[in-house]
């Protein structure tokens, strides 16, 4: 067998082996998708284990509206939005003493020690809980696809609105946008 045959066979079969691949990451993202969740839908209840190791149930915030983040300390959009996300949590003014706001941080990621290398010294937001999801069970139940995405929820769970991909939390509009979705 000729060096140019050999060479056209294993071409051949890489194409081949890239089709599957391609095929295989589209129909995963497409079942992904197929189970996310959206604006409307009753979110699953869960229990993941804190900061301190204590675990945490989503449904212990009930009487509250969440803002449900789902990120990880491996991904480049999460680390760019993170910042602006928690400045925004630092400043946001709720001028609507009525609503109850818990943000939730859900990381993906095998252990605490990759979230304080993007967080140091554990300096978040009081007002932030910080869960750890090291076998992205509930990102799988929420059909996370695109990380990071951000739901908030209504005070009985059901999600008011969606963000799918980083945003621009210093941008001035955020905080009238924000203060809408929870008066919904």
């Amino acid at each position: 067998m000729s060096k140019k045959h050999r060479s056209l066979i294993f071409g051949t079969v890489l194409l081949i082996t890239g089709v599957v691949f391609a095929y295989y990451l589209s129909d995963c993202q497409t079942m992904s998708v197929k189970k996310a969740l959206f604006p409307g839908n009753q979110v699953p209840d869960f229990e993941l284990k804190d900061q301190d190791g204590k675990n945490c149930r989503l449904y212990d915030f009930k009487e509250k509206v969440i803002v449900l983040h789902f990120w990880a300390s491996w991904c480049p959009p999460c680390l760019e939005e993170l910042p602006a996300m928690l400045n925004f949590i630092n400043n946001y003014k709720n001028n609507d003493t009525s609503i109850k706001l818990q943000w939730v941080f859900i990381e993906y990621d095998q252990k605490w020690e990759d979230a304080w290398k993007v967080i140091p010294n554990k300096k978040y937001p009081s007002q932030v809980t910080l869960l750890l999801d090291p076998t992205n069970s509930v990102a799988a139940r929420f059909g996370i696809y695109k990380y990071p995405e951000t739901f908030i929820l209504s005070s009985d769970f059901k999600i008011l609105h969606k963000w799918v991909g980083p945003q621009n939390w210093l941008n001035g509009n955020m905080t009238v946008n924000f203060q809408k979705l929870l008066v919904r």
